[in-house]
């Protein structure tokens, strides 16, 4: 699990923590993501994990000529943080995350959407690809209606071709604003796509059949992350096999547990089932969402950590908050609640924490 960070929602304490005036915090808001104005326009909102990361960056952008914000301030070179490259990740490879827990209602689909955004946040290039037929993601931020315009017409169109259709594969993605200034793009679902897939069960080595898809455009995309259904077989299989890696989003409590306990050991049997097409899948982490600390949910949590120590999973706690919710009826995502952002950036900061891991991986 991350260490944790604060909230800091005053120019005066942002100035305190990185050693510069309150004018020079106005000067280098406009460059900085997630940086959200409060009630007054002089009250800025960001965290100290992101001034850290960001922090971290002026170093490698700048070949160490400069280290911190003072630097920046100092040698009115602020204009460094508008560098498109700033927040460029590590790897050169896209990377594709499956997130998936057998039990419905644990927040996955909410997990997802608000770490697409907050990557895109971070100006990373994000698809989310929707394979639940309940469609959940592909109307998170939007509340549209994608019947007839979804990934289930790109798998019927192979199954007749045997090739992926890569026009149609781009007329179908659609691009969402998730605030900040940021979009993300989407390949959303719909409810027939649970019979469409059965339909597709003759297609040759219909396992890959996802991975060949989003292997078209994956090279457009820094990650793609893939909303998994909690039940239909094939669909997982599907997810799975496209994925690099597989991150697990589990509550506190025996349902979820048992869940996850049950996917963990699938998934080593799925790992060798995935050799067979040279194809190595990793588990990932482990979102505890929705966590409240009670007697009962410490005990469930420390069942979660020892499969977590066991399988060297790393765990991002997301702690249960009324603006979850929120954010859900109004199709936001969490970041973009500029009237509440202290506490959305409360509720996010493990998610950063996760987003900031990816963006540094090697």
């Amino acid at each position: 699990m991350s260490s944790s960070s604060l909230v800091l929602n005053k120019a005066e304490d942002i100035g305190k923590y990185l050693g510069i005036n309150r004018k020079a915090v106005a000067n280098i808001a406009e460059y900085l993501p997630i940086f959200g104005v409060g009630e007054t326009r002089h009250r800025y909102v960001t965290t100290t994990r992101l001034l850290d990361f960001i922090e971290s960056r002026i170093a490698i952008i700048t070949n160490g000529q400069f280290k911190t914000f003072k630097d920046l301030i100092e040698t009115s070179q602020v204009k460094v943080l508008a560098n498109p490259d700033f927040y460029k990740k590590v790897s050169s490879q896209s990377i594709t995350l499956a997130f998936n827990n057998l039990k419905g209602g644990v927040a996955k689909t909410t997990t997802v959407a608000n770490l697409a955004a907050i990557l895109a946040s971070l100006n990373q290039k994000v698809l989310l690809v929707d394979m639940d037929m309940q469609n959940q993601l592909s109307d998170h931020f939007t509340g549209e209606d994608y019947k007839g315009k979804s990934i289930l017409q790109v798998i019927q169109e192979y199954d007749k071709t045997k090739q992926v259709d890569v026009e149609l594969l781009k007329k179908t993605i659609v691009t969402i604003d998730v605030g900040n200034n940021k979009t993300v793009d989407l390949l959303p679902s719909e409810w027939d796509l649970g019979r469409g897939l059965e339909s597709s069960r003759s297609i040759t080595n219909v396992s890959i059949l996802l991975k060949k898809i989003i292997g078209q455009i994956k090279n457009e995309y820094d990650f793609i992350l893939i909303d998994t259904p909690p039940t239909n077989i094939l669909a997982l299989e599907l997810s799975f096999f496209a994925a690099d890696y597989v991150t697990f989003v589990v509550n506190a409590e025996r349902k979820s547990f048992q869940s996850f306990e049950y996917l963990v050991d699938q998934l080593h049997k799925l790992q060798i089932d995935a050799q067979e097409f040279s194809l190595n899948i990793k588990l990932d982490s482990v979102i505890l969402s929705k966590y409240k600390e009670t007697v009962m949910t410490k005990g469930w949590l420390d069942e979660i950590q020892d499969i977590c120590d066991r399988e060297k999973l790393s765990m991002y706690q997301v702690m249960l908050r009324e603006l979850f919710a929120t954010a859900d009826v109004d199709n936001k995502a969490l970041i973009a609640m500029s009237e509440k952002r202290t506490e959305a950036l409360e509720v996010t900061d493990e998610l950063t924490s996760y987003a900031i891991n990816l963006i540094n991986r090697k």
